[in-house]
């Protein structure tokens, strides 16, 4: 056998050298070929963006886009490092007509507030009742959210939640001391300890008798949370809703008071308040819209005619008109935040402001304010709406 040849440390370091020119001549005559990269999901950037009205709509027609895969795959967002990410994807499973609780379930162990409290809103608003011991927990959660739409606790949220899901007017008030709403949460645990094996159809008949006792009955607390109820029940309370907000004509007695410290001039604006009282002898319920003012200028009488004014073209108003008759049927979910329960003699005061106005002279002011519950659809009607007031404001130049 031949001996093996032996390659001097020379003639080796030439064979590398030609391998290099020869990988870098053809990596130079033969193009890099591109390997094609997978599209970034668009609906991963709009959940993780500001949400505005446009942000939503695209989000709605992305979600259609996704057809039967759209639950499971915002589902999927649960595992979302970004909390902003997470909540958005909870609030368009809402969008999407995401109905079942385990389209929810990933998101129950996410601690963010907001998360928590977009949960407690899609799985009301959707109807989930299952989800019922995940709202219970948070009943006491007393974590503040402030946004553009205002400031609330999640175990506000949590409690009205749990009315929508069961129909039970159980009393709570955001602004009652901790002791209080303590005693609140219990009550909410102690109805599930009794009741959380009945079929979730029950529940809601038994809370539409508890809504009528409690409507029924004088207690302000109950009454509120009756009310209150109803109106997050929609079609299913909107009956019983109705009837308990009829009141005859008369037993509102409608007031507007302007108290400038001295007779204004034309440039400065009085207060004015739009006072409600209650001349019934029983405690009338009320779902109050926004109240406004509107000024008309005040002709002088003809000279035939001494001490009479005849009403002219308006030269001022202040305030947001009230809504007439003509303005949108409301629906029940309208009513939520806006009642106020009048005890017999009592009274609720609605501040306004007149003026400024263009000329000096004598202006009758009338505020107006519409009684949501006249206009709810549906029998019986006829009662008046809106509620108005006039009075006169005399400016001085």
């Amino acid at each position: 056998m031949p001996a093996p040849r032996i390659l001097s440390p020379a003639f080796v370091r030439s064979l590398r050298l030609l391998g290099a020119i020869v990988t870098a001549t053809v990596t130079a005559i033969v193009p890099a070929v591109a390997v094609p990269r997978a599209a970034p999901d668009p609906l991963a950037a709009m959940l993780a963006d500001d949400w505005n009205d446009a942000t939503r709509a695209a989000v709605a027609e992305r979600v259609r886009g996704l057809g039967g895969a759209a639950c499971a795959t915002l589902a999927g967002y649960a595992a979302a490092p970004d909390p902003r990410s997470r909540e958005h994807a909870v609030r368009a499973l809402d969008i999407a007509g995401c109905g079942s609780l385990g389209d929810y379930q990933p998101f129950f162990a996410d601690h963010a507030p907001w998360v928590v409290n977009a949960v407690i809103d899609a799985v009301a608003q959707r109807g989930v009742t299952a989800s019922w011991p995940f709202v219970l927990a948070h009943v006491d959660d007393r974590r503040r959210l402030v946004s553009d739409d205002g400031s609330w606790t999640i175990e506000d949220a949590a409690h009205r939640a749990l009315r929508r899901l069961t129909g039970q007017p159980l009393p709570f008030d955001p602004d009652d001391p901790p002791a209080a709403r303590d005693h609140a949460a219990a009550a909410w645990r102690a109805w599930f300890t009794a009741h959380a094996g009945e079929p979730p159809a029950s529940w809601i008949d038994s809370g539409q008798a508890a809504a009528r006792a409690a409507l029924a009955g004088s207690d302000p607390a109950g009454r509120m949370a009756a009310l209150e109820t109803l109106a997050l029940s929609d079609a299913r309370g909107l009956a019983t809703l109705r009837d308990a907000l009829l009141r005859a004509p008369g037993e509102i007695e409608a007031r507007l008071v302007c108290t400038p410290e001295e007779p204004p001039r034309v440039t400065e604006i009085v207060p004015c308040a739009l006072v409600l009282r209650n001349a019934a002898a029983r405690r009338i319920p009320m779902a109050l819209g926004d109240a406004g003012i509107v000024l008309a200028g005040m002709a002088a009488s003809a000279p035939d005619q001494p001490g009479q004014e005849q009403p002219r073209e308006g030269r001022g108003s202040s305030g947001a008109r009230g809504k007439g008759s003509a303005a949108r049927p409301p629906t029940a979910s309208d009513l939520r935040g806006r009642f106020v329960d009048l005890a017999p003699g009592a009274s609720t005061t609605m501040p306004l402001s007149a003026g400024p106005v263009a000329t000096a002279g004598r202006y009758e002011a009338r505020a107006t304010v519409r009684d949501l519950g006249a206009a709810l659809p549906g029998p019986p009607g006829g009662r008046p709406d809106p509620i108005e007031a006039t009075t006169v404001v005399r400016f001085e130049q």
